[in-house]
């Protein structure tokens, strides 16, 4: 069976809270799901959430890609703790400046499993301002 994922919203004031609840492919261990509406602003917060009851593989691994391709995580998704809720704050630091530039997304975005094995479950929550 195909991986799923079902999508909720929640603006309020200037910050949007996107929460996903996937299940993993029953075959190859990987989520691929593509948002159901753009989402708009500044990635700010990502948490991951491993189930309590179908928990996911020890280093499994996300992406969460805008519709060019980027990684808007910078590679802080990866090696997720398979029992243990994880939060980042995924940014880029200049040398030059010592500034942070959170990632920006004005479109649909696509979260990546991989590593996660067959038909586990968890959830990513992102903070949009």
């Amino acid at each position: 069976m195909a991986s799923s994922a079902s999508w909720y919203k929640n603006a309020e004031d200037k910050a949007t809270r996107v929460e996903v609840d996937w299940i993993s492919d029953s075959s190859a261990g990987t989520v691929s799901q593509v948002s159901p509406w753009p989402v708009f602003g500044q990635l700010m917060r990502i948490t991951t959430v491993p189930s309590a009851t179908a928990q996911p593989d020890d280093s499994y691994d996300f992406t969460i890609d805008d519709d060019v391709g980027v990684d808007l995580a910078f590679g802080t998704l990866a090696n997720r703790d398979e029992s243990d809720t994880e939060t980042v704050y995924p940014s880029v630091t200049t040398s030059s400046t010592n500034t942070d530039y959170p990632s920006a997304v004005a479109g649909r975005i696509t979260i990546t499993g991989e590593n996660i094995g067959n038909s586990l479950e968890g959830k990513i929550v992102m903070f949009f301002v």
